[in-house]
This record gives C-alpha cells, sequence and structure tokens, in this order.
C-alpha cells in the first residue's frame, strides 16, 4: 500500500478516504458519517430489539464507507479498486453498497424474519433468523482475524450447501477478506492448484476427506500461505497446529477486541474486491473472477427489479446447486439477503435423488435449475403418465395440449386458449402439487443449453421455464426470461437486466457478431491475470464475451455458440457447433450430449452419447439407460435397456434413428461443409467426476476432445 494518500494507486488499494470531485468531474461520493457505538459488535443487536417495528431511518447502525476512488474499469490485483460504472439516472445511479451495508439494512427492517432453514438429525427443520445470521458472520469474521485473515487475501471454502457455507462466505468479506468457493468434485492436485492460485489464508471444508487432503499439502508446502483448516462437519480425526472443528473456530472471535474489526469494516468500501468464482473452465483451465461489493449488491438489486414478481419476506428458495458457481452464490446468498429470502438448505444428496422431497416440503416461490434437473423432473412425470389408465392419460393429453398452446400464446400477447381453467383445474395445479410446486412463481434455468423438448413439455404443464444468460464475469446473469407480456421467448437468452447494455460487434451479414456487456454488475478482472483481464475488457468499459449471438427485432438476445468454439475446416471454412449439435438432440431424445468435431479436419464428424441413470453415491454414469432413453427406443422398436447392449449388439433400430436424424439435420445445413459425414456412440455418458462436464453441467469441450483423441482419430481414417 502506497504512503502518498494524494497518489491515485494510494486511492485504489481503498485505505485512503478519496476527497474532492471524480476525475470526470462528477462529484466524488463521500462516507455517510454515523453515531458510533460503544465498540462492542453485539449492541447492533440491542439497538434492533429496541426499534422493532419502527422505520428502518431510525436505527443508528454504523455504515460502513463508500467513497468511490476512480481508477479504471479493470484491474488483475485484489488490493486495487476499479472505477465504478455510475449512470445518471434510476438503478445505474444507484448509492454503492459493501456486502456488510447490504445486509445491515435487512437485518434492521426485519430481525426476526426466518433467513435460513436446515434439517438436523430426525428430519426435522431448524431456523435461522436474519439477527443470528448477521451475529454468526460477525463472529466468523472476527475468528478469521484471529487467524490471521488480511485485506483482500483469500478463504477457501469447499463443501455442500450449509449454514456454515454462507456464514464463512460473508464472515470472510466482513473481514475485509474474499471469499472463494471450490468444487468438492475435483481431485486431490486441482484443489491444491486452486487453493495455491487465490493464496488461500484460511480454508474451510465440509468433511475430513477435504481437510486431510488440504493439510497435505500444507505439509508438502504446496500451500506456503495456508495458515489454518475448519472443518465444520464431523469429528477431527488427529490433533494438528491450526486444524478446528466449527465450534472452536466460532469460539476464536470471543478471544479478540473488536476495535480490529471495527476498523476493518469502515476501511471496506464498495469498489473493493469481496469474492473470488472459479470460471466453469469449459474452454480451458478455470479463471478466477474478481467481484467487487458493488458487483454483488447492485446485480442483485438488478434482479429485483427484473424480476418484477419478487417481493421483500415473502419469497422461498432451496439451495442445493454447487455454491462455488456464481449463479448459486448470487441467488442463495445475496439476493437472498437483498429481499430477505428464506432460504431451505437441500441435503447434499440433492442431485443424487433427495431434491424431489425437499421441493415438496418446502414448497419453494421461486426455483433456479439447471438443465438436467428440469430434465428429470420432465422423466418424473412421465413415469407417472405411463402408469394411468386410458382415460386419464386421454385428459391429460388434452389439457398439455391447452398448456402448451397457453404458454406459447403468452409470448405474444394472444387471448389463453378455451379450456384453460379447467386444464388448470384437472391437470396443471395437480401435477404442481405433486411436484413442490403449487406457490412457485418463477422457474429459471441456466447453466448450459436448455432442450427444445423439456422447455415444451413443461410448459404444457403450466410450469414456464425461463431461461436466463450471463456468466461469471456478470455475477451470473445479463439477460432474463420472464412471465410478463413481451418478456419472454422459448429459446431465447432473454431481454437485458435493468441498467444494463448488450452490443455485438464484428457482425456478419446475418447479424451475428461477438456479444459484449455493459453495467455495474461486470467484473474487475481475472485474478494475476493481466494480459486475459485486458482482453476481456477494453477501455470503454464493455466485456467481450467471447460468446456469438444476435439480437431480434424485439431485443431478445439469441446465443448460437462461442468464438473458442468454432471449428476451422482443413478448406478455411468456419462452424459454429451449437446450432448443429442442438438440431442434433432435439431429433433424438435419446442422446444425451452432441459434441461436433473437425477442427484442422477435411469434414465434421460428431460424438454422442445415450442418456443413462446416473450412480447416486459416485455421481458417475452407469450402463443402464434412462427411463426417457427406454422409452423412445421402444416407441422406435428397440428394446435394449443397457448402453453396452445397444453398442456391442449395434442395436439396428437405435443406429437407424441416429442415420436418418443426421441426415434430416444435413439437409437444412447451409453448406455442405456443415453437413456431418461420421459419428460415433462412447460407451459412457459424460459427468462431473468424468470431467467432460463442468460445474454448471457444461460440456468442457477440450476435456472430451482430449480423452477422446483416439476415437475423434478414428473418425477420419480412410
Amino acid at each position: 500500500m502506497m504512503d502518498d494518500a494524494s497518489s491515485s494507486c494510494s486511492s485504489s488499494s481503498g485505505y485512503q478516504s478519496s476527497a474532492g470531485g471524480a476525475a470526470d468531474g462528477r462529484p466524488q461520493k463521500t462516507p455517510c458519517q454515523h453515531p458510533s457505538h460503544n465498540g462492542d459488535l453485539a449492541e447492533d443487536f440491542v439497538v434492533v430489539d429496541r426499534v422493532e417495528g419502527q422505520s428502518p431511518q431510525r436505527f443508528p447502525q454504523r455504515r460502513w464507507s463508500s467513497s468511490i476512488p476512480r481508477v479504471r474499469y479493470s484491474t488483475s490485483r485484489p488490493d486495487e479498486a476499479v472505477d465504478i460504472a455510475m449512470g445518471e439516472s434510476g438503478l445505474a445511479a444507484a448509492e454503492p453498497l459493501t456486502v456488510g451495508e447490504m445486509m445491515q439494512r435487512t437485518v434492521v427492517r426485519v430481525p426476526h424474519h426466518v433467513a435460513l432453514r436446515y434439517k438436523i438429525s430426525g428430519g426435522s427443520w431448524r431456523d435461522v433468523t436474519y439477527r443470528d445470521y448477521y451475529r454468526q458472520c460477525l463472529s466468523a469474521a472476527k475468528s478469521f482475524l484471529k487467524l490471521g485473515v488480511e485485506p483482500f487475501t483469500a478463504v477457501v471454502i469447499a463443501g455442500s450447501n450449509s449454514v456454515q457455507w454462507h456464514v464463512s462466505a460473508l464472515g470472510a468479506i466482513f473481514a475485509g477478506g474474499l471469499s472463494c468457493g471450490v468444487h468438492t468434485a475435483i481431485g486431490r492436485e486441482e484443489l491444491f492448484g486452486m487453493a495455491r492460485k487465490v493464496r488461500a489464508t484460511v480454508a474451510v471444508v465440509e468433511n475430513y476427506s477435504l481437510m486431510s487432503t488440504l493439510l497435505t499439502g500444507k505439509t508438502r508446502g504446496q500451500l506456503p500461505e495456508l495458515k489454518a483448516i475448519v472443518q465444520y462437519n464431523g469429528a477431527l480425526h488427529e490433533e494438528h497446529p491450526n486444524l478446528y472443528d466449527w465450534e472452536d473456530f466460532m469460539r476464536l472471535g470471543c478471544e479478540m477486541s473488536t476495535v480490529e474489526m471495527e476498523h476493518r469494516m469502515s476501511q471496506t468500501q464498495a469498489n473493493h474486491c469481496a469474492a473470488l468464482v472459479y470460471t466453469p473452465g469449459t474452454t480451458g483451465d478455470p479463471k478466477v473472477v474478481m467481484l467487487s461489493h458493488d458487483n454483488l449488491t447492485w446485480s442483485a438489486k438488478a434482479l429485483v427489479q427484473s424480476y418484477k414478481a419478487v417481493e421483500f419476506g415473502s419469497e422461498h428458495t432451496v439451495a442445493y446447486l454447487p455454491l462455488s458457481h456464481i449463479a448459486a452464490q448470487i441467488s442463495d446468498i445475496y439476493l437472498a439477503v437483498t429481499v430477505a429470502t428464506t432460504v431451505h438448505f437441500a441435503q447434499p444428496d440433492a442431485l443424487k435423488g433427495s431434491l424431489g422431497q425437499t421441493l415438496k416440503e418446502v414448497r419453494p416461490t421461486v426455483f433456479y435449475g439447471v438443465p438436467m434437473v428440469y430434465g428429470r423432473i420432465m422423466e418424473c412425470v412421465q413415469e407417472t403418465c405411463t402408469e394411468m389408465g386410458w382415460a386419464k392419460r386421454a385428459v391429460s393429453g388434452w389439457a398439455m395440449k391447452i398448456g402448451l398452446e397457453g404458454n406459447m400464446n403468452k409470448q405474444s400477447k394472444v387471448p389463453l386458449p378455451w379450456g384453460w381453467s379447467v386444464a388448470n383445474c384437472v391437470l396443471f395445479k395437480r401435477v404442481q402439487r405433486e411436484l413442490g410446486f403449487q406457490r412457485c412463481k418463477i422457474f429459471a434455468v441456466g447453466g448450459a443449453i436448455t432442450r427444445t423438448e423439456v422447455y415444451h413439455y413443461l410448459m404444457s404443464l403450466n410450469i414456464p421455464v425461463m431461461n436466463f444468460y450471463g456468466m461469471s464475469e456478470s455475477c451470473g446473469a445479463h439477460c432474463v426470461n420472464q412471465s410478463t407480456e413481451d418478456h419472454w421467448r422459448v429459446g431465447s437468452a432473454g431481454k437485458n437486466l435493468v441498467a444494463v447494455s448488450t452490443k455485438l460487434s464484428d457482425t456478419n451479414v446475418s447479424g451475428e457478431g461477438e456479444i459484449c456487456f455493459s453495467g455495474r454488475h461486470l467484473f474487475m478482472g481475472y485474478l494475476g491475470d493481466p494480459v486475459r483481464t485486458s482482453r476481456a475488457i477494453d477501455n470503454q468499459g464493455w466485456l467481450h464475451t467471447g460468446d456469438i449471438g444476435h439480437l431480434d427485432e424485439n431485443g431478445f438476445l439469441y446465443v448460437t455458440g462461442r468464438t473458442c468454439e468454432v471449428i476451422m475446416l482443413r478448406g478455411g471454412e468456419s462452424v459454429l457447433p451449437l446450432p448443429i449439435e442442438s438440431r442434433i438432440l432435439a431429433a433424438l431424445p435419446f442422446l444425451s450430449h452432441v459434441v461436433v468435431v473437425g477442427d484442422g479436419k477435411p469434414y465434421l464428424s460428431c460424438l454422442m452419447t445415450l442418456s443413462c441413470v446416473m450412480d447416486r453415491v459416485t455421481g458417475g454414469p452407469t450402463d443402464q439407460l434412462s427411463p426417457l432413453a427406454r422409452r423412445w427406443m421402444e416407441s422406435l422398436g428397440s428394446y435394449s435397456t443397457t448402453v453396452s447392449g445397444v453398442i456391442a449388439g449395434r442395436d439396428k433400430t437405435v443406429f437407424t434413428a441416429i442415420t436418418d436424424s443426421l441426415h434430416r439435420a444435413n439437409t437444412v445445413a447451409p453448406t455442405n461443409d456443415h453437413k456431418i459425414q461420421k459419428w460415433t456412440l462412447l460407451d459412457r455418458d459424460f459427468s462431473i467426476p468424468g470431467g467432460e462436464l463442468g460445474p454448471t453441467l457444461k460440456v468442457r469441450r477440450f476435456v472430451v476432445h482430449k480423452k477422446y483423441a483416439t476415437t475423434i482419430e478414428t473418425l477420419y481414417r480412410t
């Protein structure tokens, strides 16, 4: 940190207040002055109790400094502040907030509202109010200070969704550090690498297995900055300096003075880095995205204003997706705190089968899922339908036609079809109740491509799943679909969030170009990588996403591929694989993945995997075909039940269906170079443990190309 308070570098590091005007002549924001307390953080809660039911403005809470030194739009250093891209009016001009200020406002307003719910042994639910949630975060922050967390140093968190995960993340941020979630379904060396890359000071892990892995890295000298490891579930199985269970960790903060804690809080500013997020790594090694306090708090407010159905203090969500991913963090932590949502934690095996029961118990008002989850919901309903008698099937079929027609009408301001209310009574309400969706008003999906038949099937049950689009670098969302008139198109990425902008650069004759974002939700930069940072964010503050797409006449964005995924054939023709893959998947529902290959080759080929049952313990693929795949194969006349049976026996019915579908896809190809010439079925489906899928279940193409290099080469042998 520089000593000269007048220097721009000193201002950017955030430990000097900036006075006077901004570089562009706009008035510089200055810290808000509030009465100080007696130094006891617990006093905050005494005051909350005393003014309960009164106007929040009467609460003399301590506010953290929000002065905004203006330096530049991006950086690759976590200890440098960046310019906040303030607008002139509306949400774009809203006061920047730190994460702590955001939470304080909600605690003041609804201290006794339930923030978190989790199950204890025996199956009963326990509640944590917003007041207690905040208390725990402050205690964790003091404990992190005791363990030596310095400003802008990382606290790595690895584990399934839990109160402890949330408290650790917010506690690290309150202490002036950086929260950094990592996915647990990774190998030992990858975990070492992720912790080392962010120079983790403290690690908070779920279980002994993760703790022992990091301890091994520490003793081997692979994690030199790591000072302590905290295990929040189960007993410690060995004694070692600076290993703590959760209770001992939380007690550490009781031993230290609050003076340093208050000082650390007072120095935190909205344009400081608050969180580190690893990208899914679908196109290469994961990058570390740096997100500021303003990125997180402003993005949450933008989502609230964009999703008009969201109401303060009325929402219930289920936390089940990995918190290492930005979308889950925004939804379950920052957006939840902004609107006083009650977050219900699913069981660790949610994605392996228990999610359905949790949904029935919680009855969420907002549900966010990845395509795989909605696909499983569709399969669950289809399984039930096969058990119906012919009369019920006939009535349900009629109602589903009404449901699909009605939801298509909603997208174009056309009245609902005749019979909608009857279909709602005989089918929609019943199915929604069975799934736990009877009070759900927002069904959001993101993270990967959703198949058209999933959209349509669930729409036919009046479960309108709406896509949103964004990336880690935009705090998860940039465009959204929603159920209000003219704000929803199936297959589109949606329209811009409130107060953000989209443009296309280097457009071709078809109007397709690289998608670029602008707004206050854009990240600070990539940790320790100034080259990639400068490539991503230009000097006007636009983020170049690397995605390719087009805008229609109504402002809906359609994503058609990624620049880094473009296949360059030997003859010089460039091909986007995503549209081809989507057409094949739409025609063949028994397939789970299609990957088009051919870079540097004379023609296109593709790898395919059959949809199969996943092992509930390992998360890897089994040899058993999924119920959906079996039903489709039976409809074609095939009675294979295993992947190996289809491949080893060269199931004629399945192979013919694939060949015919590829022929139909080739007939609509714009040129011969866009046609698939050869294909093969792989003997195992893609999975996270196998490495082919990232945390959000997107295909990691570079892994597929490397893992199946020999198979790919066989497709090009004459």
